[in-house]
């Protein structure tokens, strides 16, 4: 249709659009058979990188730069979400996913990706390993992951059909547009992707809109209250020191682990750290300071350590109050005549 479209601007006096139709289909000669596959509402969605990028030029280093294109649908309205990215990293493919659910105003049951490595670690027709991140995220939003099994493409066919309308529809579309970001690349997806959801169907009535709000919407589970926050998982030896590091920062965990191996899960603003499913230390993280490179907490050291620890002059204090105001009074006393902090109670 597109193609026609193009092809009239040029030759208004030329083949109509059955006409250019039939010469398409004589031109690619192809005959498949394929088998029919019945979606149930609100099951599944199916999720790919579409194969043809966009570009748009970076105002500050003036280079061209791959707007990466994430497509996902519901097969059972063949209604899709349309989202560009400046990779195709794992945190990029999360927040897709996301954005997707909330779009569509719910979850289905099953995501069905393919075996990238965002998605898949290890392919497996029965019991493929799921990238943890991503699992995580399904659980959160209570749904399966079934991945496509590797070269079969049919099996989510409905959205390599997809990813070709889009190709078509909105990238071919906006092929000739010259873009500045990222922001101006999805503000124009938004709008050409409701041009698609709008148009009419060919060959039967209404339009993607009209059967999502009939057939999909109506089965999907409502989106759980809170959204999922991005969450790296990350494996690591803990040092002798009973600290493991984080992008150049240490922080402690309880001393009877040191030396085994734990799981990280880092958020934006928290690190947990996991030995099997029990969780042993957790931390606000912090930004990297070469001068400030260790986060211990007390309660993590043996107790020889505690002992020589450097406090600061409030734990002093405290530990004298607990004992009571002449001994708290006495204290400040010493520690005003040292005039520095103790470096450990035989300092006092």
């Amino acid at each position: 249709m597109l193609l026609w479209e193009e092809y009239k601007r040029q030759h208004s006096d030329g083949l109509m659009y059955t006409q250019y139709c039939q010469r398409y289909r004589d031109f690619k000669k192809a005959n498949q058979i394929t088998m029919h596959k019945e979606h149930k509402a609100g099951e599944e969605m199916e999720i790919d990188w579409a194969g043809r990028n966009l570009t748009y030029q970076d105002p500050i280093t003036k280079t061209a730069k791959k707007a990466y294109i994430f497509v996902s649908v519901l097969p059972a309205s063949s209604y899709p979400f349309v989202r560009a990215y400046d990779n195709m990293q794992l945190k990029s493919w999360i927040d897709a996913h996301i954005r997707a659910f909330e779009f569509y105003g719910g979850t289905p049951k099953i995501l069905v990706p393919d075996n990238t490595k965002t998605a898949v670690l290890k392919a497996d027709r029965h019991e493929p390993e799921l990238n943890r991140t991503y699992k995580e995220m399904a659980m959160h939003y209570n749904m399966a992951i079934v991945p496509a099994r590797a070269g079969k493409p049919r099996d989510k066919g409905a959205d390599e059909g997809m990813v070709k309308i889009v190709s078509q529809r909105i990238l071919a579309a906006v092929r000739n547009r010259q873009f500045f970001s990222l922001a101006e690349i999805n503000a124009v997806l938004s709008e050409e992707l409701e041009k698609l959801i709008q148009r009419p169907f060919q060959k039967i009535p209404g339009n993607r809109q009209d059967a999502f709000l009939a057939v999909d919407k109506p089965a999907l589970a409502q989106l759980p209250s809170t959204r999922y926050e991005y969450a790296k998982w990350l494996d690591a030896r803990v040092g002798s020191d009973y600290h493991v590091g984080l992008d150049g920062h240490f922080y402690s965990v309880l001393h009877v682990y040191s030396n085994e191996l734990v799981s990280l899960r880092a958020t934006s603003t928290t690190l947990e750290i996991l030995s099997g499913r029990e969780r042993i230390g957790i931390h606000t993280i912090k930004e990297y300071n070469p001068h400030d490179r260790y986060t211990t907490l007390p309660e993590h050291m043996p107790e020889e350590h505690r002992a020589v620890m450097n406090h600061p002059t409030e734990y002093y204090l405290a530990w004298a109050q607990s004992i009571g105001p002449n001994a708290k009074r006495y204290i400040e006393e010493v520690l005003t005549q040292k005039g520095f902090p103790p470096r450990g109670p035989q300092s006092l």
